[in-house]
């Protein structure tokens, strides 16, 4: 948090650029998906036999609406700053940092995949099903869809999440509670309960990666990594057999990296322009 004087007046406006980043961002999305459910709704109006129910329509074409929703948050953030005469990329939290940061955010990423796999394996069924219809998209293959998963969704919601809304929240409240409230918004924006409290937890993850480092860097990578690892699962088959090598791989990389990465900590001191 900074450290100058706080007034109501500051704590106001940050909380309120907090939430008008917030807002650009469902927004977007419900704006793209109001335009795809008009569009086919009026096509079936005027083409005798063919029907579409809007509902089925979204979640048909989620990874579109996520995309073209992605890129236009994007170009609005892009297009304000730049009419602000700010430095779009500074302005969302791409700022230097140190490589280790960005090593350590990478080698614990796959020990968290297969924690929050391990969890969910253990979860009600009843739970499970209902997880499964909202997340059905991430299941989807195709190169579309992993455009959109693995390198939109994190560019978004970092930038977002981390960037934006952490960045000014922590201007006005101590660095904790503002990776707790970012993440909070970060998991109630997934919609399900399950993938709301996973995405919570990835969350203040992240959030704490892009505090410590002051960079947005870290939580970046790491989320692409977590989302490239999941959508790599899709394309393996489904067996018990291969879900547990799966799963072997992954925590032998992460643990193989992490230690690389404890090595490494210790043997090459932080540069004092990037404090541990």
């Amino acid at each position: 948090m900074n450290q100058k004087k706080l007034t109501a007046g500051k704590l106001f406006a940050e909380l309120g650029r907090a939430l008008c980043y917030l807002l650009l961002f469902l927004l977007c999305q419900v704006l793209i998906s109001v335009v795809y459910s008009l569009t086919f709704t009026l096509y079936s109006m005027l083409t005798p036999g063919v029907s579409v129910d809007p509902m089925e329509l979204i979640f048909a074409c989620t990874d579109q609406i996520s995309l073209i929703s992605g890129l236009a948050t994007l170009i609005i953030l892009a297009a304000f700053f730049l009419l602000r005469r700010k430095n779009p990329l500074r302005e969302t939290g791409f700022h230097t940092t140190h490589g280790r940061f960005v090593f350590t955010a990478l080698a614990v990423t796959p020990l968290l995949y297969a924690a929050v796999s391990f969890i969910l394996a253990l979860l009600p069924e009843a739970w499970m099903e209902d997880y499964a219809e909202a997340a059905a998209s991430l299941n989807q293959k195709g190169v579309l869809i992993t455009i959109a998963t693995v390198l939109v969704a994190p560019l978004v919601e970092e930038i977002i999440f981390r960037g934006l809304i952490l960045s000014r929240l922590n201007r006005v409240i101590p660095g904790w509670l503002a990776v707790l409230l970012s993440a909070l918004l970060f998991g109630v924006c997934h919609g399900q309960a399950v993938w709301m409290a996973y995405a919570f937890v990835l969350g203040v993850i992240f959030g704490f990666f892009a505090l410590r480092s002051h960079s947005i860097w870290p939580s970046l990578c790491a989320h692409v990594f977590f989302n490239g690892i999941g959508q790599l699962a899709v394309y393996l088959p489904e067996t018990e057999e291969t879900g547990l090598l799966f799963m072997s791989i992954l925590m032998g990389a992460g643990v193989a990296l992490c230690v690389i990465t404890v090595l490494y900590r210790a043997l090459r001191p932080l540069n004092p322009k990037h404090p541990a």
